[in-house]
């Protein structure tokens, strides 16, 4: 999750943009770099009004708030607890 509500999100060339702020991803994680797809592209800015931004893996295939905005509390229903993909990175996430 990037983004919480009442904030806004953007994409520039340094990387991921919150309210304005660069944000420094944790250093295990450190390796993310998005692309700058659906709602996030050309500089725009998307703002979560009640809503989160979330953010898959770095692919171009990820199915996130790029393309669906961001989402309603009532949709969050558990937390990120084990990554699967890919294969060379199985494992517990933030152990």
């Amino acid at each position: 999750m990037v983004g919480l509500p009442g904030e806004t999100v953007s994409l520039t060339t340094d990387g991921l943009v919150v309210n304005g702020a660069s944000v420094a991803f944790p250093k295990p994680l450190a390796f993310l770099q998005y692309y700058p797809y659906g709602n996030l592209r050309r500089g725009a800015s998307v703002p979560c009004g009640d809503g989160y931004y979330v953010l898959g893996d770095d692919s171009r295939d990820s199915d996130d708030s790029r393309y669906h905005g961001p989402i309603a509390r009532d949709v969050i229903i558990g937390r990120t607890w084990l990554r699967a993909w890919p294969p060379a990175r199985f494992g517990s996430v933030n152990p």
